[in-house]
């Protein structure tokens, strides 16, 4: 929970590197990749983006901006020049933002392109899960059904 909770500050570059940090302790023990675990990874990352990158920046950029149209400071600066160096995302380093950017596109995929050399821990054997194990080695597909959606 602490780092799920982490990965939501909506600061640039913090909710990448935790999740990197995440993806490299699923895929270190390459023989121990689970698909589920991939997939899950994924959707939890992207979620976190829609949150900490989406929901959580555009309400702090409102209420950053109504402060500075609606209160007037004590030094009278106008409006014009109050926006210009105070408005939401002036001063940000183009450099953060671009690390996030990029983190947030290469790590989702980074693990749905891990999916084929993944495998299915944890699974029971029973005659249904024998058999569509068959199927797919048969095939020589691993990733199980979003495998045809990575080409």
């Amino acid at each position: 929970w602490l780092l799920k909770l982490a990965t939501l500050v909506p600061v640039y570059g913090v909710r990448v590197g935790l999740h990197a940090l995440l993806l490299l302790l699923l895929v270190a023990p390459p023989k121990h990749m689970d698909e589920f675990q991939l997939v899950q990874f994924a959707l939890g990352f992207k979620g976190t983006q829609f949150l900490s990158g989406g929901l959580l920046l555009a309400l702090q950029g409102g209420v950053a901006l109504f402060l500075i149209t609606t209160f007037e400071e004590d030094g009278g600066a106008p409006l014009s020049e109050r926006l210009s160096s105070e408005a939401p995302g002036v001063g940000e380093g183009l450099f953060l933002e671009a690390v996030d950017l990029v983190g947030s596109v290469l790590l989702g995929w980074v693990a749905l392109l891990l999916l084929p050399s993944s495998h299915k821990l944890g699974v029971r054997q029973t005659v249904a899960s024998t058999a569509t194990q068959r199927q797919a080695a048969e095939h020589g597909r691993r990733g199980g059904r979003l495998a045809g959606m990575l080409w």
